[in-house]
């Protein structure tokens, strides 16, 4: 039983190997973008939040 969970587990990442390709350049690129924009806005967001506080606070 657990041998089997095993074996269909393998299955499973061997096919998602098989679909798997290597983004090209420009896919690559661009997630990098999108990446650097999610973390600026999440930052920006952060330190919005921040400076609420501070002020609520008088500090």
């Amino acid at each position: 039983m657990f041998i089997s969970k095993i074996k269909e587990k393998l299955e499973e990442y061997r096919r998602v190997i098989r679909v798997v390709v290597k983004p090209t350049k420009e896919e690559f690129i661009l997630s990098g973008k999108v990446i650097a924009i999610g973390v600026t806005i999440l930052g920006a967001i952060g330190f919005i939040i921040t400076l609420i506080f501070l002020l609520l606070r008088g500090g």
